[in-house]
């Protein structure tokens, strides 16, 4: 079972993908030291008259080192770094192993999930509860729908942002059952313990980034009034792939700001 979940972060620019650079390793020919010939005794032309030998050889002059080429200038390699805003995207984390067990929501159910759940977690953290907004329900539904008719096959979701006007949260599962917004909105939520606490937006905390926690902070932002999500589902008969959308007016996440 699969389970993939994206966030958009406010960003100016695209991700900017980290570069390196690679080096060829330089070929360097081992020192050959010259190995002195085994004595010969000489020719003697008279008996009368023997040659001296001397007891050992005179050895062979060494052989002149190999130069060595120094290695090819390393350049630093470049480092991916959040931009200032619109929303930036995260990456999708991996999704479950094993599926809820779940009927398809019907949209005023999935509507009055998705509310209740980010007005619960939004609580937990002392922000004000989100309104709904059939405006951004719509655009919402219509994204969930564009991913659900793009989706590449059984078994594998695929997430990329609509990169609008809102911010938004994308959750994917695949499995033999459906999921409702409660699943997509507990995983977004989970993401707080990746958050340093008291840090700003942006920041690392340990080996986690932004990436990690984008959909939680999202959910939570301050500055955020109303809330508009749908779903829509690809049905391969024995498999099924959820698509779970939730846009935010106006949108959170700006590099180097905290919580509000």
């Amino acid at each position: 079972m699969v389970k993939l979940a994206s966030v958009l972060l406010l960003a100016s620019a695209a991700l900017v993908a980290g570069k390196g650079t690679c080096k060829k390793p330089s070929t360097v020919q081992p020192e050959v030291t010259a190995v002195p010939d085994a004595t010969v005794p000489p020719v003697v032309s008279e008996p009368t008259q023997p040659t001296v030998v001397p007891a050992f050889p005179e050895p062979a002059p060494p052989a002149e080192p190999t130069e060595q080429k120094p290695p090819p200038k390393q350049e630093p390699k470049k480092t991916q770094r959040p931009v200032a805003p619109p929303p930036k995207k995260t990456a999708a984390p991996t999704l479950p192993q094993q599926p809820p067990t779940q009927t398809k929501p019907t949209k005023s159910s999935f509507t009055t999930e998705c509310l209740t759940f980010h007005n619960q977690f939004r609580a937990q953290d002392g922000k004000r509860p989100l309104t709904f907004s059939s405006a951004v329900a719509r655009s919402a539904q219509n994204y969930a729908q564009v991913l659900a008719n793009a989706d590449p096959g059984p078994l594998s979701p695929r997430l990329v942002h609509s990169n609008g006007q809102f911010g938004e949260n994308l959750y994917a599962f695949a499995g033999p059952n459906t999921v409702g917004c409660d699943v997509a909105s507990k995983s977004w939520y989970s993401e707080k313990s990746m958050f340093p606490v008291g840090g700003r937006f942006g920041d690392n905390n340990g080996k986690f980034t932004w990436h990690d926690y984008g959909h939680y902070t999202q959910m939570v932002w301050g500055t955020t009034k109303e809330l508009g999500c749908g779903v829509a589902v690809r049905d391969y008969g024995q498999t099924k792939t959820t698509y779970v959308v939730c846009q935010y007016n106006a949108p959170g996440n700006y590099i180097g700001s905290r919580i509000p």
